[in-house]
Order: structure tokens, then sequence, then C-alpha cells
């Protein structure tokens, strides 16, 4: 439940033809979506990538040593260990909730349509409209899409959200025929 799977944008079937179709879809994100897109953030990064290794070190040092090391050694291993591969985590749980909670930009539903000039984003009175050139990075990671504006700047729109499988396939088709990698 901790660990998000990873995975690189999987396209549609071949064959499938991109029509005229916009493809509407209306997002209220979640915790367990933030959070997901938070772990991929910390856990794809070198600090992130580091530091498992170091939990993992720390673990293969406890079990190796656990009979010639005192109480406090012990007690500092087993913290190594549990830190990015537990505690981090369950923080990063906890700033996922809180963000969704209390986020003014999260507070109301995003509608996304999709269409083959780009995707037009709204919220409230608010609208924005994007080309598929505009877009820095678009990946799909665990059952979400993460749209990139800027290194630093996403909208997570989950695959849940849509209406059947066929938007979802439309959207991908969309993406591999439209959007072109920076």
């Amino acid at each position: 439940m901790l660990i998000c799977k990873y995975r690189i944008l999987g396209f549609a079937k071949e064959g499938l033809n991109v029509m005229d179709k916009n493809i509407k879809v209306t997002v209220k994100l979640k915790t367990a979506d933030m959070f997901c897109f938070l772990m991929h953030y910390t856990y794809s990064a070198l600090s992130g990538i580091i530091g498992v290794f170091f939990s993992i070190g720390a673990v293969v040092l406890l079990v190796n040593m656990w009979s010639e090391l005192d109480i406090a050694y012990r007690f500092l291993l087993i913290v190594c260990a549990l830190l990015f591969t537990v505690i981090n985590p369950f923080m990063l749980w906890k700033r996922a909730k809180r963000q969704v909670l209390t986020s003014p930009a999260l507070k109301e539903p995003i509608t996304y349509v999709f269409s083959d000039k780009g995707v037009t984003m709204s919220m409230g009175k608010e609208k924005a409209e994007l080309a598929w050139t505009d877009f820095y990075k678009i990946k799909k990671i665990a059952g979400r899409y993460i749209l990139y504006t800027s290194r630093i700047r996403s909208n997570i729109v989950p695959v849940s959200c849509f209406e059947n499988k066929e938007d979802v396939a439309q959207v991908a088709a969309m993406i591999k025929e439209y959007y072109k990698k920076k």
C-alpha cells in the first residue's frame, strides 16, 4: 500500500484512431492520488533512492551485528532502517492529506477537456487552455496521468475519474499522437 508503482506512460493499442472527440473529465483530487504523486516525486529522485539504500544498509548492519551492539546503537539502527521505508511514507501521507484538505486550488473540482488541440482546464470561473506543445512532460504513474506544465508545476488526472475505459484509451491515443517529448 505504501509504495505506488511507477510506469512510464502506456499508450493505447495501435490502430486506435484519434477522433475529433473531446473527452471531459472532472477531478476532485483525493488523498491517495496526492500521496502516490508525492511518493513518486520523492523516491524517483536521487535523494529518495539513496535514502532507501541507507535504510537497507541499516537493516543489514542491524542483522549482522545485533549481538555486538548495545541498546543505543540498536535503537539508532532501527530508526535508520524505518526512516525511509516507514516513517517518511507516513509523513508523506499526512502531507498529502493536509494538502488536499487545505489547498485552495484543490478545494473545488477541476474539469479537464482533452481534445486534438490540447487540454482545457477549468475551475469555477477560471479557465486555462494549453496546447499539447505547452506541456513540459506527461507521465502515467499508477493509474494517474501527471501533466507537467513546468519542472515544478503539474496536474494530476486519475484514470478512475474518466467515465469509461474508451475515454482513457482515447486520451492515451491523443497523447501519443499530439504530445512531443521535450
